[in-house]
């Protein structure tokens, strides 16, 4: 199968004599034998806004604390301190399984982890493998500051903030304003990326960890303009623990070999 990715363009951008949207507007028009819009990487939209149900739990009474605007009164007292947005990737809707995902901010790296259920339950289950990978100093240090919405699996943010075991708070968890998803919009953004391997619609109980993980190594190391053609797990090394890239057993690909499509998987 033939595939134009951004990250082809990227990797051989002193070969090409033409832009990114050129190239785009050329295969549109056929002009460029041998490729068609066919070829090209399915674009996603971003999601609509999602209300909630009356049943399902909500974080109002800890908000008062943790909002966006105490968020941004954290990160201007620590300019350099590492934000970690986290949101939750669904399936299709005949299915509980869903995916919980982490991107760091310096680099882009983005880690996932499958959830049998979008619950609370879920999403403690997480953090404890965390910790326990991880270990206490490693795990606070790397996990200082998290964003995320006021998704029903994050209404209980003690589970996430707090060593259960001894009662310390190690994590300052910070939510967005209702329907400003924007606000953590650079993991918004890459879930395009997981979506073009994982197309709306799809059910990932069908999927193990282990798959997941492969995914996720392609993803982190597909070439990003913003990171001046470098790839996010390229990045991550001067920032982050390799215990924490461990955790998807994150394996460097190299640019030509990326495949960001579901045939990955396949």
């Amino acid at each position: 199968m033939k595939l134009f990715h951004l990250q082809i363009f990227l990797t051989h951008k002193e070969e090409i004599r033409w832009s990114y949207p050129t190239i785009l507007s050329y295969i549109n028009e056929r002009l460029i034998p041998g490729l068609t819009n066919g070829d090209l990487t399915k674009r996603i939209k971003y999601p609509v806004s999602y209300k909630k149900r009356k049943d399902e739990p909500t974080n109002k009474s800890f908000i008062n604390t943790r909002s966006y605007d105490d968020f941004v009164s954290y990160i201007s007292e620590y300019p350099n301190i590492e934000v970690v947005e986290m949101d939750t990737v669904m399936s299709c809707r005949s299915s509980n399984a869903c995916l919980l995902t982490m991107l760091f901010r310096k680099s882009n790296f983005m880690l996932a982890f499958k959830l049998y259920s979008k619950k609370v339950e879920e999403i403690k289950k997480i953090f404890i493998l965390l910790r326990r990978e991880l270990g206490e100093e490693l795990f606070t240090y790397t996990f200082q500051c998290i964003l995320t919405d006021n998704g029903s699996e994050f209404a209980d943010p003690r589970v996430i903030e707090f060593d259960l075991e001894t009662g310390i708070k190690q994590i300052n968890l910070f939510y967005c304003e209702p329907g400003k998803s924007g606000q953590k919009g650079k993991i918004e953004k890459n879930h395009v990326e997981l979506r073009k391997v994982f197309p709306k619609g799809i059910d990932f109980a069908k999927y193990s960890q282990n798959q997941i993980n492969i995914a996720l190594s392609h993803i982190n190391s597909e070439p990003r303009g913003i990171l001046n053609r470098h790839a996010p797990g390229t990045i991550a090394r001067l920032f982050l623990n390799e215990k924490v890239l461990a955790l998807n057993e994150y394996q460097y690909i190299e640019p030509d070999s990326v495949l960001l499509h579901p045939n990955l998987l396949k």
